[in-house]
């Protein structure tokens, strides 16, 4: 099979796979099973038939509507089935032509990379998601990213550049540095400025790319969500944002526990802006999956100094 065939194939297993990422997506959040029942109007009630069920197609042929009782449908379902899509092709691309001028690795290593590579991916959309709808990450999806992080660097280390001792370090770097932040900023402030959860996916996440990604993920992730507080407070989106009052999902974290108890009374002054973090943590680690030599190279050179 010619890279062509084979690209396209990644394309349509990709939209396919983002397709049920918008069912754990609406349904994890509910404590609902993700593969019973199978898809539903979430107007009606209705069934959807599966040749209404196609990923980004079905969408744009029925004009953004249910196909039984004409209710819109949001547009972020084709969304997130085109990005997942878009994702599979470029990890890849980014397994079989690697733009660093390193020798691609044979076809059955780029497969098994990339089966982890994209299933890490998968999740880091399915948590950015939940976190930007509900300020909660499941631990069921973020900490099992940790011993698959540590088995992509075992088995296919070779291929993603990774080595076992720098997952570990990862690990225990990337958790380990927004624990003391989250617990300091709580020992000064005596307010929870950051999830739990959000630890446990820095460590999850450095499991995967290694201690090397760390201050690029820091730094990114710090810059993108300020960008996006910025622009949800000049335009006055707060009431888009979830609440931190909102019920707690079984096999849910975030870290603002103590805050429950206080959330039915009104607050005596402003309500400081929630924003999830998880989503730039999240949106850094896929920018240095995929472009990884890029930010080395700029990350040596600039902060480091060590560039020629």
């Amino acid at each position: 099979m010619t890279h062509w065939l084979f690209g396209l194939a990644v394309v349509v297993f990709g939209a396919l796979v983002g397709s049920f990422l918008n069912v754990v997506v609406y349904r994890m959040p509910l404590g609902l099973s993700v593969v019973h029942p199978g898809s539903r109007c979430g107007a009606c009630g209705t069934a959807i038939a599966p040749w209404n069920n196609i990923p980004v197609l079905s969408w744009l042929l029925l004009g953004g509507k249910a196909a039984c009782c004409k209710a819109p449908f949001s547009i972020r379902y084709p969304m997130v089935e085109a990005a997942t899509a878009a994702l599979a092709y470029a990890i890849w691309s980014r397994l079989v032509l690697p733009m660093d001028g390193r020798a691609a690795p044979e076809l059955d290593f780029a497969l098994g990379a990339f089966a982890l590579l994209f299933t890490f991916a998968a999740m880091l959309l399915v948590i950015a998601l939940i976190d930007l709808d509900t300020l909660r990450i499941p631990d069921v999806l973020s900490l099992p990213l940790i011993p698959l992080g540590l088995a992509t660097a075992w088995a296919f280390g070779s291929v993603t550049h990774v080595s076992t001792e720098q997952s570990l370090f990862g690990i225990l770097i990337g958790g380990g540095t927004l624990l003391v932040v989250t617990y300091g900023y709580f020992a000064i402030t005596g307010r929870e400025g950051m999830g739990l959860g959000d630890y446990r996916l820095m460590a999850g996440v450095g499991a995967f790319l290694g201690w090397q990604s760390l201050l690029f993920l820091l730094i990114a992730s710090a810059v993108q969500g300020l960008v996006f507080a910025g622009v949800v407070k000049v335009f006055r989106l707060e009431g888009a944002l979830p609440r931190l009052d909102d019920p707690l999902p079984a096999g849910f974290s975030d870290g603002n526990e103590a805050q429950q108890p206080e959330a039915a009374s009104e607050p005596d002054g402003p309500v400081p802006l929630a924003v999830p973090f998880g989503p730039f943590i999240a949106l850094a680690a896929l920018e240095w999956l995929l472009f990884e030599p890029l930010w080395m190279k700029l990350q040596t050179t600039w902060v480091f100094g060590m560039g020629t």
